[in-house]
């Protein structure tokens, strides 16, 4: 039968349909919009990992309930693919701990694992899956590396795509709302930016000072808009384009 491969993200899930097609069945564990950092596993999550031959996450900076089933998985079939292997983790610049804002201070991290933002490090994502394809199932090795490389080269053309737009932009600057977990876009793209919260921050509100500071950097720079993440109740970003008069984008 087809190989089944349960991803925890959508990132992976989506690598992973690209380069396996019809020789697998990918699951993706997360609904879009759930908090991956203090997602909790249900027996029935368990279980679906436990009957997959592959199970891909990002790594214990974005999953750290990933290693409780990790050191519990018994099936020998089973290949745990970390697809952040191999990738050097940026550290968040303000030093701040990563520790989302559901999270009750139990898990913390200085790095950011939000890696697949960077398209010429989703490559090597691509190939840490494309690898473990290869290995579960060798006598469709050529297909999977076929399938892996014409991703990449998309992946290639929408890094210069960005990297052009970016260039002949007269605005080089970017507004945060919400929390900020966009570093190795901006740290790629050679951007600047603002942001409400530092990283992907524990605090429930952003502080006066960090909103005046936003407000004053968008008048004094002629942003045009403010962003915030998508499933999140952008009344942060209401606040700003009221006193600016920018517009505000998921």
């Amino acid at each position: 039968g087809k190989i089944k491969i349960t991803a925890s993200l959508f990132p992976q899930y989506d690598f992973a349909k690209q380069i396996a097609r019809d020789k697998a069945d990918v699951t993706l564990l997360l609904p879009p919009g759930t908090e991956s950092h203090t997602f909790d596993p249900t027996p029935t999550d368990i279980m679906k990992i436990s009957n997959s031959d592959i199970f891909l996450y990002t790594g214990e900076n974005m999953e750290p309930w990933a290693g409780r089933i990790i050191s519990g998985a018994k099936s020998a079939k089973l290949n745990i693919v970390d697809v952040s292997n191999g990738i050097e983790l940026l550290k968040n610049k303000s030093g701040h701990s990563c520790s989302h804002h559901e999270c009750s201070g139990k898990h913390e991290h200085n790095y950011d694992p939000h890696i697949w933002l960077d398209p010429t490090i989703a490559l090597k994502m691509v190939d840490n899956i494309k690898d473990a394809l290869c290995d579960k199932d060798p006598k469709n090795k050529e297909f999977y590396i076929n399938n892996a490389n014409e991703y990449k080269e998309k992946l290639k053309k929408l890094d210069s795509d960005i990297m052009n737009y970016i260039n002949n932009a007269s605005c080089k600057s970017i507004v945060f709302a919400g929390r900020f977990a966009h570093l190795y876009f901006i740290n790629r793209y050679g951007l600047n930016y603002k942001s409400a919260f530092k990283g992907c921050s524990s605090e429930a509100e952003p502080s006066v000072k960090s909103i005046s500071k936003i407000i004053s950097f968008i008048k004094d720079n002629g942003i045009k808009a403010i962003y915030y993440e998508e499933f999140t109740e952008p009344k942060i970003a209401k606040s700003i384009a009221e006193q600016t008069g920018v517009n505000f984008k998921i």
